[in-house]
C-alpha cells in the first residue's frame, strides 16, 4: 500500500501543479456523478416500469382514487407527478408545466458535468504547454546536454497532464451520457402519464339505468 501511495506521489510530483488541479476537478466530477447515480437508481430501479404501467392503466380508466393510492405509497418524482395529474385541471400544456417545474431536480449537475467534459482537456493542455516550455528552457541553456533528466521531466509533465485531462473528460462523459438517457426516459414517462390522465378525464361517467315500470 505504501509503495502504491509512493508511486502516486511521484506521478503528481512529475505532473506539476496543473495535475493537482485535474485531481480536484476529478473529485468534483466523481462526487456529482455519484449523487446522480443515487438519484436515478432510486427513480428507475428495477420494478419502475411496472409501477408506471400500473399508473398509466389507472389514469386511462379514470381511476383517480387508485392512482392517488399508488402515488401515496411512493416517494419519488413519479409519485408527485401522478398526484398532481389527479388534481390538476388538465390542458395540452400540463406535461410541459410538470417538466419545467421539476427540471432543476432531474437535470441537476448536467451543466457542471458538461463543463468538466469541455474544460478538463483544456486544463490538461495547459499542463502540456508548461511542461514543453520547461523542456525547451533547459534545451536552450548551454548545460542542456548535461541535464537530460530535466528535459525528460518536462516531457513527462506534458504527457501526464495530457493523459490526465483526457482521462477526466472521458470518465465524466460516461455518467453525463447516462444522465441524459435517464432524463429522456423520465420525460417520455411523464408525457405518457399526462396523456393517460387526459384520456381518463374524457371517459364518460356511467349513466344509471332507468327504472322500468
Amino acid at each position: 500500500m505504501s509503495e502504491i501511495l509512493k508511486n502516486i506521489g511521484t506521478v503528481f510530483q512529475q505532473g506539476g501543479p496543473v495535475l493537482y488541479v485535474l485531481l480536484g476537478v476529478s473529485i468534483v466530477s466523481m462526487t456529482m456523478s455519484f449523487e446522480r447515480y443515487l438519484f436515478w437508481w432510486r427513480l428507475h430501479k428495477p420494478g419502475r416500469r411496472g409501477w408506471v404501467d400500473k399508473a398509466l392503466g389507472q389514469l386511462k380508466r379514470g381511476d383517480i382514487e387508485g392512482a392517488r393510492s399508488l402515488a401515496a405509497a411512493d416517494t419519488t418524482l413519479y409519485a408527485t407527478v401522478v398526484e398532481e395529474l389527479t388534481r390538476a385541471r388538465l390542458t395540452d400544456s400540463t406535461a410541459v408545466g410538470l417538466v419545467e417545474e421539476r427540471r432543476d431536480q432531474f437535470e441537476r449537475f448536467n451543466g457542471a458535468l458538461s463543463t468538466i467534459i469541455t474544460a478538463a482537456p483544456l486544463i490538461g493542455l495547459l499542463g502540456t504547454v508548461t511542461g514543453i516550455i520547461r523542456s525547451f528552457d533547459i534545451i536552450g541553456n548551454a548545460s542542456a546536454v548535461r541535464d537530460i533528466p530535466g528535459v525528460a521531466q518536462g516531457v513527462s509533465e506534458a504527457l501526464l497532464n495530457t493523459a490526465g485531462g483526457l482521462g477526466v473528460a472521458l470518465f465524466t462523459l460516461i455518467p453525463y451520457v447516462i444522465c441524459k438517457a435517464q432524463s429522456d426516459r423520465l420525460l417520455s414517462n411523464i408525457e405518457a402519464l399526462s396523456s393517460a390522465a387526459h384520456q381518463g378525464r374524457a371517459v364518460p361517467s356511467p349513466v344509471p339505468a332507468r327504472a322500468t315500470n
